[in-house]
């Protein structure tokens, strides 16, 4: 009877062993919210993108305003969220993105347009980090931690 119980338990730690390393990927995109990153380029910056994310000192802002980018293919571009209207130029040199020549017109804007206004002001016209994801999600970091982020 020992035989046999001493069995089953070695098959039944086998089967248990499979299951557990059969769960188990080095593929970065198993992991759950971590996705692979994507090359910068000016190809594959150019397009429309839509702001779906805004960070400011605070923190997450809700209830954002609708925000566009648009990068054209020679690295112009022109950002709108419902007041001022930004643009500039977009540089891409080893993945790393720079903006330079950045406008912005002078509108008052209040309430939660404005602040999202002033973090577009200053991540677009100082971008310290940006990551592009290849699902599609871009994101563009200002020099104290605030962040735009946009998907296609």
């Amino acid at each position: 009877m020992n035989k046999r119980f001493a069995a089953f338990a070695m098959a039944l730690g086998f089967a248990s062993t499979l299951a557990i390393a059969g769960c188990s990927s080095d593929s970065p995109s198993s992991t759950s919210g971590v996705h692979p990153s994507a090359k910068i380029t000016l190809d594959s910056l150019a397009g429309e993108w839509i702001l779906t994310g805004v960070s400011g000192p605070d923190g997450v802002l809700e209830g954002i305003p609708e925000g566009q980018l648009t990068v054209q293919d020679n690295g112009e571009f022109h950002f709108s969220a419902e007041c001022n209207q930004k643009g500039g130029t977009i540089r891409v040199q080893d993945e790393m993105l720079t903006t330079n020549e950045v406008f912005t017109t002078q509108m008052l804007c209040e309430g939660i347009v404005g602040e999202v206004d002033d973090i577009a002001g200053t991540v677009l016209g100082n971008v310290s980090s940006s990551t592009l994801t290849e699902s599609g999600t871009l994101t563009l970091v200002g020099p104290n931690g605030e962040s735009l982020e946009f998907t296609r």
